[in-house]
């Protein structure tokens, strides 16, 4: 950790953290809290899920159920990513919105099913 401002400076900026930095061998900051395995999670977990979450009002208006789970996969993933980051606070927000996007999964399945019973869907 430099000793001053000045030596600092020369090093540029560093990288903010709630958690211990220290200066690897090349001069540069590094945190300790990000994990190579949350990087490939990430990778994965969002590499599912936002294409899927970008046309969720389509797929749940056609109720397409593989391309749902995979979203809700996708999440999941991400989230265990946050987890082995250790930020509590990310996973939280992915446990709520996999949780908002089922509900609104399944509300839909619900009116789909009134429509259908009440005789004026489609045949």
């Amino acid at each position: 950790m430099p000793s001053n401002y000045a030596e600092a400076s020369i090093r540029g900026p560093t990288i903010s953290s709630h958690t211990e930095t220290e200066v690897n061998k090349s001069g540069r900051w590094q945190t300790e809290s990000v994990h190579p395995l949350s990087t490939v999670l990430f990778l994965a977990g969002y590499g599912l899920a936002l294409p899927l979450a970008a046309r969720l009002s389509a797929i749940i208006a056609t109720r397409q159920r593989l391309a749902f789970a995979g979203h809700q996969v996708g999440v999941v993933v991400a989230l265990i990513g946050w987890l082995a980051r250790g930020s509590i606070v990310m996973a939280l927000l992915h446990v709520v919105w996999a949780v908002a996007a089922r509900i609104w999964y399944a509300s839909s399945e619900r009116r789909a099913r009134s429509v259908t019973a009440a005789g004026t869907g489609p045949r």
